[in-house]
Order: structure tokens, then sequence, then C-alpha cells
């Protein structure tokens, strides 16, 4: 699994006649999550790549099928949620080519790392960082 995020955990401190205020303790981190899905539609399939729980908000999504880029995605641009941020990338892809067992992968840059998530008929889905 890729982390580049950091957890927070509040801890509250109580004595038998008072309650302390919370303090903040960082720790480990949090990882970025890419997810692939493939949703069918009729006589395409919907490719969505969601990325979740990164900062900061720059990032770029670029879609191969069989190690060949390919354009034509619906992308949405990163929204904020808390001080992270969420995007998600769509490519629909017609069912012939997907019968064919093509691989699709959705490669997501930030901060300096690629994360790929994998997927067709054949292989199912799979990750690497």
């Amino acid at each position: 699994m890729c982390y580049s995020q950091t957890y927070v955990l509040i801890c509250f401190l109580f004595h038998r006649t008072n309650c302390h205020s919370p303090d903040s303790v960082s720790f480990g981190s949090m990882p970025t999550w890419v997810t692939l899905l493939s949703v069918p539609r009729g006589d395409t399939q919907a490719l969505v790549c969601t990325i979740d729980y990164f900062a900061p908000k720059e990032l770029t999504v670029n879609w191969k099928k069989n190690a060949h880029n390919v354009p034509g995605s619906t992308d949405w641009k990163p929204e904020s949620i808390g001080n992270k941020f969420s995007a998600v990338s769509i490519l629909n892809v017609n069912n012939t080519d997907w019968d064919n067992k093509d691989v699709y992968k959705c490669e997501v840059t930030h901060a300096g790392t690629q994360y790929t998530k994998k997927a067709s008929k054949a292989q199912g889905n799979s990750i690497e960082c």
C-alpha cells in the first residue's frame, strides 16, 4: 500500500475530578487511495478511477490501453474534503475492446509518486505503486 498522508489521533485524559483538553498526536500515514472499477453501461464499460485522501491538490491522471496512451477520459477537478482532496476520472471503453481482454491502466501521479491501477476482463483489477 502507498502512504502519503498523516493520521491524527485525538486523546482525552480523564482524571477523577476533571477532563483535560484534547491533544493531537500524529503517527503513521494515511494512504492516497486509488480505486478502479468497471461498470457495464449497455455496449460500453465505464472504467471509473477514483483518487481519494490526497494533498496537495495537484495531480495528473493518464489512461493507457495495452501500454498506449488513450485520450477521451472525462475528468473532474479535485474537490476538497476537509484538508484532503478527492478526484474522479472516467474512461468509456466499448465492449468489443473489453471482451478482447485488453488491459487498461489508470496512472495517477501525485507529489512525485505514481499509482497504477489495472483492469481487464481477463485479469480482474490489481494495484501497483
